[in-house]
């Protein structure tokens, strides 16, 4: 008979910041030379599916499909107004993830 080890579960080590609040997530600073940006929104999508009457997973589509309706001019419209600046964006995305 084999005696199998229990594979001690990792913890994904947990950042420390002087400002940081339970819940919220805060980005390391950008490189020398390199500025960023991040939009966090947080939604309740359970509650808002139970108050609607849909199921969670319809709830989560129709939240990805309204942020990007909502984040994709937004996104055009800061290309834009970086003028000069735009040929020198390295990358421009918006996501959604749990």
């Amino acid at each position: 008979m084999w005696l199998r080890r229990k594979r001690k579960r990792e913890e994904p080590p947990q950042r420390r910041y002087a400002d940081y609040i339970p819940g919220t997530e805060t980005p390391p600073p950008p490189p020398p030379g390199r500025a960023s940006i991040r939009i966090t929104v947080a939604v309740d999508v359970e509650a808002w599916a139970q108050a609607q009457g849909k199921t969670v997973e319809e709830a989560d589509r129709e939240l990805g499909r309204r942020i990007n309706d909502a984040t994709s001019p937004m996104l055009a419209k800061l290309v834009t107004e970086l003028g000069d600046m735009g040929g020198s964006i390295l990358s421009a995305t918006m996501s959604t993830g749990g």
